[in-house]
């Protein structure tokens, strides 16, 4: 069987001996004395025998000579699978218990061998000489004292006393401070508990607290989207003026227009009835909205719009209706003509006397507006407002351009007054 060398990792042969020893052998290959306090000191002497034995080609003999009751037995060839075998397994054992007895590791080359057997017998020369120290030493100690080496030994054996007494309190007092710091440690791990427990708990209420922020979060995001869309929203409603879009005054040639309907006539051009009706009701209609816009009352008067159908009540100083004006014309000329042209005439005149109004209430809130074309009773910058007076020429068609562009001043002065109170009651 080959093998390594454990020290020089040269390749080795196992002597075919080694394959034939058995436990007993092993046993006494490696004996050790139990019952000494102190180890053989020829042990090394054996052993350095054995390991140059485990070397050499004779170890055979020398294990032979260790045990003369077991001799080696020589087996059958039908037996040499089993012997090898066991062969093996022996020496592997020899091995680990000789290398589990000392410091070296099993098999190795004579060379090495050679070497452990050189260090073994120094160690059994230090052994020897070591023992013989010991042996010197129980002998003096064992030689009769005199009284002064008694005296000393008395006193070491006192201190030694006080010192295993001062030691025992030491070591009671350690205990009793042992004692202390496991209670300690007891409560700081019932402590620990305690603050794992409630950290436990926080980082539960934590991340839960986290979660609603998100969610908050993602909310104040959607409220802030909703807010901005509603401020743009709101910045375009106050930029528009919706009284401006509702009733649009201005001017087509020489008539005065609103909402796109002429209010006029020219001999040249005969302006529907319908048209003028209709431009007539618009006006009703806005000089509602600006009462109601500035919240002014009239004292004389009650506008009822109706479209091309529209009316204005004259009140008594109860409030009470006395008189129907007609804001509207059929414009058929009979023989009847002056009569009707008249209450139409008293319709127009009303319509005036209300636009004043609403300019003189303008001028209490700021003296220094000023209208753009004056008004004086029936005459507004001065023409008359009557259609019977002016039905032969374009002087009543100019009188309502002029109506029209003071009541398009009053209307945005009143718009904007509006505005200004909305954005006052929103900042608020």
């Amino acid at each position: 069987m080959t093998e390594s060398c454990t020290n020089c990792h040269l390749p080795i042969t196992t002597h075919q001996s080694l394959l034939h020893l058995h436990g007993p052998r092993l046993s006494a290959l490696l004996k050790k004395d139990a019952g000494a306090d102190v180890v053989d000191v020829a042990l090394p002497e054996d052993r350095a025998a054995l390991y140059e034995s485990a070397a050499s080609a004779h170890i055979v003999n020398r294990i032979e000579a260790l045990d003369n009751t077991d001799s080696f037995v020589l087996l059958d060839t039908d037996d040499a699978e089993q012997q090898l075998a066991n062969g093996i397994e022996s020496t592997a054992e020899l091995y680990n218990m000789l290398s589990g007895d000392s410091d070296m590791d099993f098999p190795m080359c004579a060379e090495c061998t050679e070497s452990v057997i050189a260090a073994l017998k120094d160690q059994f020369e230090n052994l020897t000489k070591e023992r013989d120290v010991y042996i010197q030493q129980i002998r003096r100690l064992e030689r009769p004292s005199s009284s002064e080496k008694v005296s000393n030994e008395e006193e070491a054996y006192r201190a030694a006393l006080q010192e295993q007494t001062d030691l025992m309190k030491r070591l009671r007092d350690l205990e009793t401070h042992h004692d202390s710091l496991k209670q300690q440690l007891a409560e700081l791990d019932k402590e620990h508990e305690a603050i794992k427990s409630e950290s436990t708990k926080f980082w539960l209420e934590q991340n839960k607290l986290a979660a609603e922020i998100d969610q908050f979060m993602n909310e104040r995001e959607s409220m802030n989207l909703i807010y901005d869309h509603d401020s743009d929203q709101l910045n375009k409603l106050r930029k528009t003026n919706v009284y401006n879009d509702t009733f649009c005054i201005g001017h087509d040639g020489f008539f005065g227009t609103i909402n796109g309907l002429r209010l006029g006539r020219l001999p040249d051009i005969l302006v529907e009835w319908p048209e003028i009706n209709a431009a007539l009701g618009y006006i009703v209609l806005l000089y509602a909205n600006v009462l109601e816009i500035l919240n002014i009352s009239l004292p004389n008067y009650r506008l009822i719009p109706m479209g091309s159908t529209s009316r204005i009540e004259v009140l008594d100083s109860h409030h009470r209706p006395t008189k129907v004006l007609n804001v509207f014309s059929s414009g058929e000329y009979t023989i009847e003509r002056v009569l009707t042209f008249r209450k139409f005439d008293e319709a127009m005149v009303a319509l005036l006397s209300i636009l004043k109004y609403i300019y003189k209430e303008l001028l209490k809130r700021d003296a220094n507006l000023s209208i753009p074309y004056k008004i004086d009773r029936e005459y507004i910058n001065g023409l008359s407002i009557k259609l019977s007076v002016n039905s032969s020429n374009g002087e009543w068609t100019t009188a309502c351009k002029y109506l029209l562009t003071d009541s398009k001043w009053v209307l945005a002065y009143s718009s904007s007054t509006a505005g200004a109170a909305f954005a006052n009651n929103d900042t608020s």
